[in-house]
């Protein structure tokens, strides 16, 4: 037990004799943390809501929460007993605790850089779904985004595959175009640009079914990066605006962060500069107030690349060490990269 909850225990054990009242006592910290959690995540806007927890039933009330910055503090404060929860939560027969505590902390992990403790505890949750397979399906896809940011693609795609057909099974039509989206970000980074197309237009047809505005217009991003890397700039220019047009009526900082930056991207690829580097600043800014470091840092690193290739070398090592400076306590594979590009251009 992690030394937070045994020394919570031990002062239980001071104050009450009665196993069954230590017992309960631990149950209400467990009901904390789960209610809390939950109301944490809210605020990061995950794609794929968990869904609300009972209410306890020994009368806890979880935290409240402010905004993004408020639960991104409070996840960090926490996340020691929050991984241990996840590790215990099972063995005293709460494995909808040990799951949902882990879906809950996707969002931070994934803004956060810590990709390896991210698919443990999605691993940990995982094996406590039992036969539940909407449970084993949320966990699945968490799985692959972990596998993703780790480079780990092939495995990554076996999760995604694994979890669209729990979801089509179950006729969760937003959460199987959750998956077909995200099939297709792996198809990008693999260079199968069709593919990546004909996967998002099959997840946008799902999310307009649904009514799913945001999902459609993640899956239009998508569609829109794989038209630059084919060339079609005009095409791609346009689906980048229309994309945030839509995430800007939505609130979402991720949306506009990451459409932001492949506007810019774009942008550098027609050699329009003072665009291309206006745009990237304002997707820093964005991931910057969204404290998503490992964003900010895949940003600065498309810059410091962009000054290398035209022969800037002191600009891109100046992009690159911010890059670096942003996911300092991180387990990020980028930042290995980063160093070998620093080291190459000395």
């Amino acid at each position: 037990m992690h030394d937070l909850l045994r020394a919570y225990a031990v002062e239980l054990g001071e104050e009450h004799d009665d196993a069954a009242e230590r017992d309960a006592a631990i149950e209400r910290v467990y009901d904390y943390y789960q209610l809390s959690a939950y109301a944490a995540h809210l605020p990061l806007q995950p794609q794929v809501p968990l869904p609300e927890p009972k209410p306890s039933e020994h009368g806890v009330t979880g935290r409240g929460f402010v905004g993004r910055a408020d639960a991104m503090a409070w996840f960090a404060a926490e996340q020691r007993v929050l991984t241990t929860i996840v590790a215990r939560a099972k063995e005293r027969g709460r494995p909808g605790t040990a799951w949902q505590i882990a879906l809950a902390l996707q969002n931070f992990f994934q803004d956060t850089g810590q990709f390896r403790q991210w698919a443990a505890t999605m691993a940990t949750g995982l094996a406590a779904t039992g036969d539940d397979p909407a449970a084993q399906a949320l966990l699945h896809r968490s799985l692959a985004g972990a596998c993703y940011f780790l480079a780990d693609l092939d495995r990554g795609l076996s999760h995604l595959q694994h979890a669209r057909a729990l979801f089509e099974r179950l006729g969760r039509r937003n959460e199987q175009g959750h998956a077909e989206n995200n099939i297709a970000e792996i198809r990008l980074d693999q260079r199968r640009y069709h593919e990546a197309i004909r996967h998002a237009e099959a997840a946008r047809a799902l999310f307009r079914a649904e009514g799913n505005v945001r999902g459609a217009t993640n899956a239009l991003l998508v569609i829109a990066r794989a038209q630059g890397w084919l060339g079609r700039h005009v095409e791609a220019l346009g689906m980048f605006v229309e994309a945030r047009r839509q995430f800007e009526a939505l609130g979402d900082l991720h949306g506009m962060g990451t459409t932001q930056a492949w506007l810019a991207h774009t942008y550098s690829m027609i050699d329009d500069v003072p665009h291309a580097m206006a745009t990237w600043q304002q997707a820093i800014d964005i991931f910057r107030d969204a404290r998503a470091t490992h964003h900010t840092a895949e940003v600065l690193v498309s810059i410091g690349d962009f000054h290398s290739a035209n022969g800037d070398p002191t600009l891109a090592g100046q992009a690159w060490s911010e890059a670096l400076a942003e996911l300092d306590g991180t387990d990020s594979p980028m930042a290995r990269r980063i160093r070998d590009r620093l080291l190459w251009h000395r």
